[in-house]
């Protein structure tokens, strides 16, 4: 981990409107009225509770992976607080696809002085802050025709490199 690198998930589809909707509500409820303002804090547990409902909506495409303990620890491994600022953008709509034909893994750097990215990267000085993009999930882009919440995690400037492995090797 270094200092302003940027973690979210790529490689994946969202799961069925049926299945996922009653989770992206409850995001909506925690997230939403940060939207007018689309910055702000929240403590590291109800983070932690918006990661957990974002992976029980995303499918991973084989060969990619979004091991959300992995992500609450790397998070509060790099919070010198109990909190996190937050960035909240809605009514996103992003290809799955490049115009490559690749995952798209840059759903937040718009080329604007006040783009999410860089507005993340201004608040993430001592503490991580979250980009939360709620996309449109339109089947005209490659997604399953559903809203869905898109993590970025912005790690610190002021955090020291460190190295981070998620698995570990056992040893009898």
């Amino acid at each position: 981990m270094t200092p302003h690198k940027r973690i979210l998930p790529t490689g994946f589809q969202t799961d069925y409107r049926t299945k996922i909707i009653p989770h992206v509500k409850r995001i909506d409820r925690l997230l939403l009225p940060f939207e007018d303002r689309q910055i702000g804090k929240l403590s590291l547990s109800a983070v932690s509770n918006i990661f957990d409902l974002i992976s029980e909506t995303l499918v991973m495409d084989e060969g990619y992976s979004f091991h959300v303990d992995d992500v609450k620890a790397m998070m509060a491994y790099a919070a010198k607080k109990d909190f996190a600022h937050i960035v909240v953008k809605t009514n996103r709509n992003i290809r799955r696809l490049t115009k490559t034909g690749v995952y798209e893994t840059s759903p937040d750097t718009a080329s604007t002085k006040s783009s999410e990215l860089r507005v993340a990267r201004q608040l993430a000085k001592t503490t991580p802050a979250i980009i939360f993009l709620r996309q449109n999930g339109k089947e005209e882009h490659g997604w399953s025709g559903t809203p869905f919440w898109w993590p970025i995690i912005v790690l610190p400037s002021t955090m020291t490199s460190t190295i981070y492995a998620n698995k570990t090797i056992q040893t009898r």
